[in-house]
């Protein structure tokens, strides 16, 4: 029994598993803010940059499956620790400007960025409760599109005043710091590792727990759409303004931040009402719609568009398509025994980054056929359509189990 599993511990560990999913998500997500710059400077088009993404959550997949299997062995926060030197080095290596250190530099710190959810959902499992779960799972995914936030704030500025390569040196000393500070609380926080656990047994075993469990199965494959959407936004809200609509880079930052900032504060409230309604398929169903809509809202937007209605869609975007996460992962957390989370939760990951992998590749191919983020955007909207069918499908199991 872990010894801080306590009400009076809720709030240093929500803080803690915030701080470190802000960072992660910032290193995975300057590269995005920056991506016109980026892209030019290694003479590629600007839509490839979905490919650098889905390099990222390639390696988030690889970490994911050995989330549950290294928190037992080596402890929540030695893993947190681990995945910020990653998401460090795969940073230096993005700033080096070349193709093939950027291609392994970006799979570098998806690696670290996988690692990180198994552990925090290992440590949140000890503090919450059946009443707080989906808020408090909430408020620690936050950090994903808070971290976006400071990306699309700061990436684009330092970019232009000090270079592209600027962004990415500063991150990486703030990740290494970061990981410093967290040695102060592994003592603590890492007391129940088990050094019986073998780390060379298949790290797939946990995918056959979710494939056995209907319920399951089918949240995971409503993820796998959810994410790709989500992704897509992000990996192309920037160079879709800058290219298609005008926007100067630090216009189209900013607006990548409101994008970030409203699916924040779309996790917070989404998180809230599902423990309110104690439904939390429900409301992932009802942000499949929302999120399909503004999609379909976004492939109409051109140069004619007001500002203000641009700003209005791509916040509705933000709200639906990256106000998800923390519901689902409570909801994860909810359908599993306790001593399971931090497995279960890698394993279903897995799923839910080969959303990322496929959707940003899938979404440059299609700009690269039609040569219009339009056609993307439309396009984009029979991703959570699909969601929406496979959260219906998880529900039905759920009710008749």
């Amino acid at each position: 029994m872990s010894r801080f599993l306590s009400a009076h511990r809720l709030v240093p560990v929500v803080s803690v598993t915030v701080a470190i999913q802000t960072l992660l998500t910032l290193s995975s997500t300057v590269p995005v803010a920056i991506a016109p710059e980026l892209t030019r400077s290694l003479d590629l088009p600007a839509a490839s940059i979905g490919y650098f993404v889905s390099l990222i959550y390639g390696g988030a997949m690889t970490a994911s499956v050995f989330g549950g299997t290294f928190n037992r062995r080596f402890g929540p926060v030695r893993v947190s620790q681990w995945a910020l030197m990653l998401a460090a080095v795969g940073s230096l290596s993005v700033a080096s400007a070349q193709v093939l250190a950027v291609m392994i530099g970006t799979f570098i710190i998806g690696l670290g960025y996988g690692l990180t959810n198994p552990a925090a959902s290992e440590l949140l499992s000890r503090v919450v409760t059946a009443h707080n779960r989906n808020i408090v799972f909430s408020l620690k995914q936050s950090g994903v599109p808070l971290g976006a936030v400071l990306a699309g704030l700061t990436a684009p500025a330092i970019a232009v005043y000090s270079g592209w390569q600027g962004a990415l040196f500063a991150v990486t000393l703030v990740l290494m710091l970061a990981a410093l500070l967290l040695q102060s609380i592994r003592p603590d926080w890492d007391m129940d590792i088990d050094n019986t656990v073998r780390l060379h047994k298949n790290p797939f075993r946990e995918m056959t727990f979710i494939w056995s469990n209907p319920a399951l199965k089918y949240l995971a494959l409503a993820s796998f759409f959810y994410s790709a959407i989500q992704m897509s936004l992000g990996a192309f809200t920037v160079t879709m303004l800058v290219d298609d609509i005008q926007f100067g880079l630090i216009e189209a930052g900013f607006v990548l931040s409101l994008v970030q900032a409203s699916g924040a504060f779309g996790r917070i409230v989404w998180g809230r009402i599902a423990d309110k309604i104690h439904d939390g398929n429900g409301v992932l169903m009802a942000l499949a719609v929302v999120s399909a809509v503004a999609s379909l809202l976004t492939a109409s937007l051109d140069t004619e568009t007001s500002k203000t209605v641009i700003y209005g869609v791509f916040i509705l975007f933000g709200l639906s398509s990256i106000g998800w996460n923390g519901v689902y992962l409570a909801e994860v957390a909810r359908l599993v025994p306790a001593g399971k989370i931090a497995a279960a939760t890698g394993a279903a990951l897995f799923v839910t980054f080969a959303g990322v992998l496929v959707g940003p590749s899938l979404f440059s191919l299609v700009h690269r056929i039609f040569d219009s983020f339009d056609a993307v955007f439309a396009i984009m909207a029979l991703l959570p359509a699909a969601g929406f069918v496979c959260a219906f499908l998880a529900r039905c199991h759920k009710s008749s189990a």
